[in-house]
């Protein structure tokens, strides 16, 4: 009996504390529980959610552990920006950060930076997010176990360091699936034995994959090196041409990875019908 009732404490124990998850609302028109990112991460607790609302945030994010930090609207509305790190999952922390674009952190001649830091960390979730214009590797990832960066678009770095779209060392078991890799010195850096790479588009880096295998070179697998046709590159619009590989159904190969990157389908190029109508009405007026 008394073995029973330790097991029925326990449940309840653990429903307990999930039901008092709760959710904390940041919001810089002061409607939400809080007005930064980085109060509403203090007051978070293991299994809480920490939901931003579109705007423009300047914080440092130190992870709280098991926090969920998600935008309530997407990478397209919702921006980091910062003079340093912006985002870091320190010894001992796992959570999630999901549906930011984090952007414009300046050069560092520091070979162990990342726009967003992964050290000693477990049980981290990078998912949906764009990291751009920075001058550092995109996702820095040292001495973690069971990472899943997921989903991402990660171009146009800066400086002359040799900075990576993603880098893992000394990491295992890593999951690296479905993300834009473009713009950097390496797309991906894997320098771990423990991990999978899927339905990755790594193109126009110096080198899209390190460190390069003479016996498999990238790409392989589901894996793929195409243009991911952005629909404004120059002007950091990184949602996808109707054509781009990294739609559902377009994908090389016929793979079947479904949608690559961070963002969806935001332009359309003009049907060969549509491009044969202009020019038989160009024409008629010569």
């Amino acid at each position: 009996m008394r073995t029973v009732g330790f097991v029925v404490f326990l449940a309840v124990v653990s429903t307990s504390s999930v039901s008092h998850a709760r959710t904390w609302y940041v919001s810089q028109s002061g409607t939400g529980d809080m007005t930064s990112i980085s109060a509403a991460m203090d007051s978070a607790a293991f299994g809480d959610t920490v939901l931003v609302a579109a705007g423009v945030y300047t914080d440092f994010i130190d992870m709280d552990d098991g926090v969920t930090l998600r935008s309530e609207s997407g990478p397209a509305s919702t921006v980091l920006s910062g003079l340093w790190t912006l985002v870091r999952f320190g010894w001992g922390i796992s959570g999630t950060l999901e549906g930011f674009t984090l952007t414009g952190v300046p050069y560092s001649q520091v070979w162990e930076r990342g726009v967003v830091e992964c050290l000693d960390a477990h049980d981290v979730r990078i998912l949906g997010n764009v990291i751009t214009n920075s001058g550092r590797h995109g996702i820095y990832c040292s001495y973690c176990l069971g990472m899943e960066f997921g989903g991402n678009t990660i171009a146009d770095a800066y400086g002359d360091g040799p900075f990576m779209a993603i880098y893992v060392e000394y990491s295992w078991p890593v999951a690296i699936h479905h993300n834009i890799c473009t713009g950097h010195r390496y797309g991906i850096g894997l320098e771990t034995s423990g991990g999978s790479l899927d339905c990755n588009d790594s193109w126009d880096n110096t080198f899209n994959y390190w460190p390069e295998q003479s016996e498999n070179p990238w790409p392989w697998g589901t894996n793929f090196s195409e243009d991911p046709r952005f629909c404004a590159r120059e002007t950091k619009d990184y949602s996808l041409d109707s054509c781009s590989p990294c739609l559902p159904g377009n994908d090389p190969g016929g793979a079947g990875c479904g949608q690559v990157g961070a963002l969806g389908q935001g332009c359309a190029s003009p049907s060969p019908t549509e491009t044969e109508s202009w020019s038989s009405i160009k024409a008629l007026y010569r």
